[in-house]
């Protein structure tokens, strides 16, 4: 897609790629992007694989899903220990 100047916005192209989880982590090596947008949960290695490819170029990774696996290990690591004792006995 392309963007054109105006204000802060300086003309330029950009990619967007689709991916499938079930393709696998290894279709997500190799390439460098910008960021990554996980709208649902990624398993650990593809989440992993995602931040991998944004960390050259100080990029964005935006996850948003409702945590239907319950206390997967993405969902841990955005949660303070405090927060998982509490929810333990809760």
């Amino acid at each position: 897609m392309r963007h054109g100047g105006g204000g802060d916005v300086q003309t330029g192209e950009s990619v967007l790629s689709f991916k499938s989880f079930e393709k696998g982590r290894e279709k997500w090596q190799g390439e460098t992007l910008h960021g990554v947008w996980f709208d649902e949960e990624p398993p650990l290695d593809i989440y992993s694989e995602g931040l991998t490819r944004t960390n050259a170029t100080s990029g964005i990774t935006i996850v948003t899903f409702t945590p239907l696996l319950g206390m997967s290990d993405v969902v841990l690591l955005f949660l303070s220990a405090g927060e998982v004792e509490r929810m333990g006995n809760g």
